[in-house]
């Protein structure tokens, strides 16, 4: 049997902490998160869609976002991760945005609720 050089039992130690880090911060923000949340939506281009990007929701979750500006309601899809922006919570996808407000608004005021 050889015995991997030192360099590479090093790596993969790190590697390893950093998934368990992951997983554990990940459950501990889907947690917190099950009930209704109110932010700030903004837009971006990706696939035209009923589509969002979330840093609080899983890839596939069902979402309903409500404008609370004027009552407007929209069912989106996460398939994203973001936004990156600090006080945003979501990033909408053009065409669902403007099915809620007009894209020179730029951002609004939203409601989210997940979905079963």
């Amino acid at each position: 049997m050889k015995i991997p050089p030192k360099k590479e039992i090093s790596f993969q130690a790190k590697k390893s902490k950093v998934k368990t880090k992951r997983k554990t911060l990940k459950r501990k923000i889907f947690y917190k998160l099950s009930f209704p949340k109110i932010g700030y939506a903004s837009w971006y281009r990706f696939i035209p869609g009923n589509y969002c990007a979330s840093r609080y929701y899983k890839k596939g979750t069902k979402l309903l976002v409500e404008n609370l500006y004027n009552g407007k309601k929209i069912l989106v899809v996460v398939n994203d991760y973001g936004p990156f922006v600090k006080g945003r919570i979501i990033d909408l996808e053009r065409s669902a945005f403007q099915k809620l407000a007009p894209l020179s608004q730029g951002v609004i005021k939203v409601k989210i609720r997940k979905i079963d």
